[in-house]
């Protein structure tokens, strides 16, 4: 039975109001959770701008951008309170606001895309050292011994905030992350675990901020980092950002660095496994050093199945989206609107055959990073990254899931936390 006909059916089985408004909730978040491709395709071709008690769910490639790029209407201001809470102020929860430009632009001009090939040779290095270390065993649990400990190295060598330890930062990241994009349910056991963990973040940046000056003022040798440069430019008082900002937007950039290309990486490989034409492909231009024509294969790899399949936002004003369409809906101001990105990259209005896998698609079929003024700030990290991850591991000879359970992704909440592979250790 397809969701549109579950969903109608309730009508037919429950007549009291909040007892069918519960059921219809409850319908929607298990759809959302089990069974997201089929709900998107029979909601694209039957009911694309979907009203439900509790949400509008967007399904259409130009409705979804008609949302991502009118966030003064659609906003992302129900991220602002607990960012406000866990860490201060973040530019991804602010309105188009001076504080909003002033702060981006330099965090921009700070991570530069100029930076893009020390990027690579950064995340290149480490995530060959940790391929290396395990092709002796001939299997590697990619995402605790590769994909989450990666982009911890790469924030401590290119930010420059190692944390305590790998294993710390990890924890850190990925409590902080849950309780900012993934707790919809406000479950307390992850508040506390975000809130103790935002804490302890404080303090150490604020330590480790106070030595970096020191080290600077004393003319001691210091790295090349983000860091470094954030505190070099407070000699222009009004073109930086003081020590209170630089650690609110290092914490805001380390915490969409970490398990989101965990992820990535977790979910190209899972994909390219189930299609072993594919997977050889991969593993072939992995092996010629074409990255340009793996990046394709690994980015429609992640379309399949992306990190994000929607995007949150909250309506602020009353809104007339897809105008002068069929599908035309006035949204109600206050209306929770899911922006449905994966759904959008598989409509066939804009895309090509989107059930087929095609490589090298043009890059506006993609919304992996979403899009507008809150696309991910890392987007041109994560061309570099996830693909110099993925490039180690697909370079094994014979790469294939290890027996049983364990070669399938498990899952702590809502993130992989163990996924283990074989390989051919000749």
């Amino acid at each position: 039975m397809s969701f549109l006909a579950d969903y109608n059916k309730l009508s037919d089985d429950i007549s009291d109001p909040q007892e069918l408004a519960k059921a219809q909730i409850g319908l929607v978040q298990l759809w959302l959770s089990t069974k997201t491709r089929e709900m998107f395709d029979d909601l694209r071709e039957n009911d694309p701008i979907f009203t439900s008690p509790r949400a509008l769910i967007v399904t259409k490639y130009r409705d979804v951008m008609e949302v991502l790029h009118q966030d003064k209407i659609f906003s992302e201001l129900l991220y602002a309170p607990r960012m406000e809470r866990i860490s201060g102020a973040f530019f991804l929860g602010m309105q188009n606001t001076p504080q909003y430009e002033r702060e981006v632009s330099i965090m921009r001009f700070m991570a530069s895309r100029f930076d893009l090939e020390r990027i690579r040779d950064i995340v290149t290095r480490s995530a060959n050292e940790l391929v290396e270390s395990v092709k002796s065993a001939r299997r590697i649990d990619v995402v605790s011994q590769l994909s989450r400990v990666v982009p911890v190295q790469f924030i401590g060598d290119y930010l420059g905030v190692p944390g305590p330890d790998d294993r710390t930062m990890m924890k850190w990241m990925r409590a902080l992350f849950w309780d900012l994009f993934a707790n919809l349910q406000n479950d307390e056991d992850v508040i506390r675990a975000a809130d103790e963990a935002g804490a302890l973040l404080r303090e150490y940046l604020k330590q480790l901020i106070a030595d970096r000056k020191a080290a600077l003022t004393g003319g001691g040798a210091v790295p090349d980092d983000v860091l470094t440069r954030l505190l070099q430019l407070q000699c222009a008082p009004t073109n930086s950002l003081d020590d209170d900002g630089i650690r609110r937007n290092l914490t805001g950039i380390m915490i969409g660095a970490v398990d989101t290309t965990n992820e990535c990486v977790a979910n190209i490989l899972d994909v390219l496994l189930d299609r072993p034409d594919q997977l050889k492909e991969a593993h072939d231009a992995a092996a010629a050093d074409a990255d340009d024509k793996l990046s394709q294969y690994l980015f429609e790899a992640l379309r399949f199945k992306p990190q994000h399949p929607f995007l949150y936002r909250i309506c602020t004003d009353d809104y007339r989206l897809a105008r002068g369409t069929e599908r035309e809906r006035m949204v109600p101001q206050g209306s929770f609107v899911i922006a449905a990105v994966w759904s959008a990259m598989f409509d066939a209005d804009i895309l090509d055959n989107p059930d087929q896998f095609v490589p090298g698609r043009p890059n506006d079929n993609y919304l992996l990073f979403g899009a507008g003024r809150h696309a991910c700030f890392g987007k041109y990290i994560n061309r570099v990254q996830i693909p110099a991850i993925c490039k180690s591991v697909l370079r094994l000879n014979d790469l294939r899931r290890a027996p049983g359970p364990e070669g399938h992704i498990q899952l702590e909440g809502p993130f992989p936390d163990r996924f283990v592979l074989e390989f051919d250790g000749s």
